[in-house]
């Protein structure tokens, strides 16, 4: 059945993406929101200011989405705190009958203990990031809610700030100066917009058969077994697992299994 899609932020770097692979290739209706102004200027685009609840309300009520996608935030403006927060809040609110997905980020963590699981414990340490972690505990009571938090979002087509503003430094021959005490995972937006298109589509129906191919999909199917077993999501799901060239295995310690909550016992030398 064709669903109804919703994606707010729509005039954001991330937001701008979505839309256009919703134009593309969304198999029902869809539609987005915007603040200030709209870059796309297609009729599916609406401005919708998230602080207001009642209008929020209004306006997720006539159009009944069956999914949001929720990109909408700052990080810059003074109000950065009340968009990201009580934008969320309304956004929870008024999609309560709806697939939530939410974008979040790593910001929500002070870098002191990673690698971090999905249930490390916020530990901000600036507004932004004490806002979006508020903003995913609202999230977190809606019954039917997917947090996605991002890294670095970058693109070459149309290029993010960040990579935009390397690339003009080294076109006018001007020092780059980065970060040295950072680890992070840059994620293509191309890459991040179908996903969550996918979870908007997937999930929240049940999976009778997850196909694995090759070595870099195998711990889905110890996940499936271990982390997942009384999920009812999978309770009927089963695993296919090919490989298309024997010659190239992975490495796989065995003193790594902990880490992803996987027991030692599955580890296999043979």
């Amino acid at each position: 059945m064709a669903r109804r899609l919703l994606i707010t932020g729509g005039s954001g770097y991330l937001g701008r993406h979505l839309v256009r692979l919703a134009a593309a290739a969304w198999p029902g209706e869809w539609r987005y929101t915007t603040y200030s102004n709209d870059p796309l200027g297609l009729p599916q685009g609406a401005k919708l200011d998230l602080r207001d609840g009642p209008a929020v309300a209004r306006f997720v009520a006539d159009f009944a989405p069956d999914a949001v996608i929720h990109t909408a935030g700052s990080n810059t403006t003074p109000d950065m705190t009340h968009v990201i927060v009580e934008g969320t809040r309304h956004i929870v609110g008024a999609a309560a009958g709806a697939r939530l997905i939410h974008l979040s980020t790593d910001a929500i963590f002070d870098g002191t203990r990673a690698p971090y699981d999905e249930t490390a414990a916020p530990a901000p340490l600036h507004d932004y990031g004490r806002a979006k972690a508020a903003a995913e505990a609202l999230v977190a009571t809606h019954p039917d809610a997917v947090i996605v938090r991002t890294s670095l979002i970058y693109g070459l087509e149309e290029m993010d700030n960040g990579t935009a503003w390397m690339a003009e430094s080294l076109r006018a021959g001007r020092p780059v100066t980065l970060f040295t005490n950072q680890l992070r995972n840059p994620v293509w937006v191309e890459t991040l917009g179908r996903a969550c298109l996918e979870l908007a589509k997937a999930l929240g129906e049940p999976f009778d058969i997850i196909h694995l191919n090759d070595w870099m999909t195998g711990l889905a199917a110890a996940f499936l077994k271990i982390v997942y077993a009384g999920d009812p999501a999978f309770a009927r799901t089963r695993t296919l697992f090919t490989i298309h060239n024997m010659a190239f295995q992975g490495l796989f310690d065995k003193n790594d299994m902990p880490r992803f909550g996987i027991p030692e016992w599955l580890y296999r030398s043979d």
